[in-house]
């Protein structure tokens, strides 16, 4: 198990770098781009950088599926948003995503928990993968 969890992030990491898009297409303004890192941050901020960018990437998901600007999203989908400052990695992670469309996985993820956690709802939708502490979905209808 401990193998899995090793080599599945690695796995996901090659296939964005083996299937890049070109750009995001969600421009961030500088507000919503705080509260974006702030949201990264306290959903993900003790994660591996992977981790990072694949919450970065649901929270993208998540308000293009939906058509909503983040900010909404992040607020109808239920996300922390941290006081702490965020990481330079979790800014990186952001920018991943959001300047330069880096995805996890071409799959779509807009929802995800934590595994130390059991939420039978989340386990009721699409699993998608498994990141460090997080297990990612894609919701079975959105807010629509």
């Amino acid at each position: 198990m401990a193998a899995l969890q090793i080599i599945l992030p690695a796995l996901l990491f090659f296939e964005a770098l083996i299937f890049p898009t070109k750009g995001s297409p969600y421009e961030l303004k500088p507000a919503e781009r705080t509260i974006v890192e702030r949201a990264v941050m306290a959903e993900a901020g003790a994660e591996s950088f992977l981790g990072q960018v694949a919450v970065a990437q649901a929270i993208l998901d998540g308000a293009l599926r939906n058509d909503f600007n983040v900010v909404y999203s992040i607020q109808k989908y239920q996300v922390a948003v941290s006081r702490q400052k965020p990481t330079q990695s979790v800014k990186q992670a952001v920018s991943a995503v959001f300047d330069y469309g880096v995805r996890i996985s071409r799959q779509p993820v807009d929802l995800w928990y934590a595994t130390w956690s059991k939420s039978n709802w989340h386990e009721s939708q699409q699993f998608v993968f498994e990141i460090g502490a997080h297990r990612f979905f894609w919701m079975n209808r959105g807010f629509r």
